[in-house]
């Protein structure tokens, strides 16, 4: 089912579910219990709601993609599957970054983990691309104190290419 973003959506489940059943929304794992035939979920971020009985316990992994050099967060992900199912951490395309490595709770050898009942963790580890992007960091600095007037920037661009900067719009600068 679709609807708005992060809203509350009551369904009529009374054709498919008897009052007293547990339900749950497959892609953030809450539960409901049908009452009156209906059942009320929150639509998340992306606006779905797939709706499933609750016969088999599901696991949690936590997917995070982050940057080797700085922790920096590239995205993080929840997956979902059910306890005793394998499943895999895929590296990203993230401009002018390449994968080095995976840790947590998984197999390194084939990046793959089982799903249990206990919530797990995966990273993976970006470095940068040195060999077809050069970056420029940017600082923005009071020419009278020679303080930061605003946070840096960092410019990502592949070798060989030209770089157009134009001057930032800083309030009272």
């Amino acid at each position: 089912m679709f609807a708005p973003e992060n809203t509350d959506i009551t369904i009529d489940v009374s054709g498919i579910f008897d009052d007293g059943v547990k339900v749950s929304n497959f892609y953030d794992d809450t539960e409901q219990t049908v009452s009156n035939g209906t059942v009320t979920f929150n639509s998340g971020d992306n606006g779905t709601i797939l709706l499933e009985k609750q016969t088999k316990t599901k696991g949690k992994v936590i997917v995070t993609h982050v940057n080797a050099e700085t922790e920096e967060v590239f995205k993080t992900e929840t997956v979902y599957g059910i306890v005793g199912e394998i499943g895999t951490a895929e590296p990203i395309d993230i401009e002018g970054y390449v994968f080095d490595h995976i840790s947590g709770d998984i197999d390194t050898t084939d990046s793959t983990f089982e799903f249990s009942e206990e919530e797990k963790h995966v990273t993976l580890y970006y470095v940068f691309d040195s060999e077809n992007y050069s970056y420029v960091k940017l600082t923005f600095v009071d020419a009278a104190t020679g303080e930061y007037i605003d946070d840096p920037e960092i410019l990502i661009s592949s070798k060989g290419t030209t770089l157009y900067i134009e001057p930032k719009d800083i309030e009272n600068y």
